[in-house]
């Protein structure tokens, strides 16, 4: 663009991924639906890429709703769990369904400022579960302001893990460039947060989801292997970390066995509206 000043080639620099982005989140919220109602919530199909030990189809049912209250008692469709955390926690290990009725879900600690390592559920640990929408057509939302929608730890892998269906959103829009720059060196987790972010696990598979505006990436496995992510809608993440990620990663790939065969799988997803607005 030799005609075009240095001032006007930054301004189009800047603006014109925001524009691009924008005209595909008009659509994109149809895509996001369209991804959400295909497939079936009992995740046959793609399983076989990401080969899961549970039959989650004879395992116990557990049901998550707003209306819900989180004792022994509860988890039945007629008495709900009240958080998605608790389900996990009483039924990880179990070859268990956890379904989560519509509406918004959030951490702990959720918009009080604090630079908190609440998610909306923790799965350090935990095995044989999935996780997904009560009714794919009407999705919870679950929203973070912390490390992560979902978080596994390093030291504490996660495994056998199935997560779909679900609409995880971040808070991109309530972090400032001035909040950014300065905590660029040492960044708080309200601009590190990741909708997905296992740090070490095996057999996995994210499926038909929709993870947007992200501070940091939208799906990142590191020291995974066994893992499938498919059909998925990640946009508009990655705004504010400093860590150059991408949206969707597979990181640092370990390998749990000696077999030779596809173990690491990326299909059928979209993502667009990538970009780093404080970097460097």
């Amino acid at each position: 663009m030799p005609f075009l000043t240095t001032h006007a080639k930054r301004i189009l620099l800047l603006h014109v991924p925001l524009l691009l982005s924008q005209l595909l989140t008009v659509f994109g919220s149809e895509v996001g639906l369209q991804r959400l109602r295909g497939g079936s919530s009992e995740g046959a199909g793609d399983r076989r890429l990401s080969p899961i030990s549970c039959d989650f189809g004879t395992g116990p049912d557990a049901y998550v709703s707003l209306q819900g209250t989180d004792n022994a008692a509860s988890g039945s469709s007629e008495v709900p769990y009240k958080t998605i955390q608790y389900a996990v926690d009483q039924h990880k290990g179990t070859c268990a369904t956890v379904r989560i009725g519509p509406g918004l879900y959030r951490n702990e600690k959720y918009a009080t400022g604090q630079n908190h390592y609440k998610s909306v559920a923790n799965l350090s640990g935990a095995s044989d579960l999935r996780i997904t929408a009560e009714d794919p057509e009407n999705p919870p939302l679950l929203q973070f302001d912390g490390p992560a929608g979902f978080v596994c730890s390093s030291s504490n892998p996660c495994s056998n893990i199935e997560i779909s269906h679900l609409v995880i959103e971040g808070r991109n829009g309530d972090v400032t460039y001035e909040e950014a720059a300065a905590g660029r060196l040492d960044p708080p987790n309200r601009i590190l947060g990741r909708g997905i972010a296992v740090w070490s696990g095996h057999h996995l598979y994210f499926h038909h989801l929709v993870v947007r505006f992200c501070p940091g990436s939208g799906i990142r496995v590191n020291k995974g292997d066994y893992v499938t992510i498919s059909d998925s809608l990640v946009y508009d993440n990655t705004f504010w970390s400093p860590r150059a990620e991408s949206a969707v990663v597979l990181a640092e790939s370990i390998s749990v066995d000696n077999k030779n065969t596809t173990k690491m799988v990326m299909t059928r997803n979209t993502v667009h509206g990538t970009y780093f607005r404080c970097l460097g």
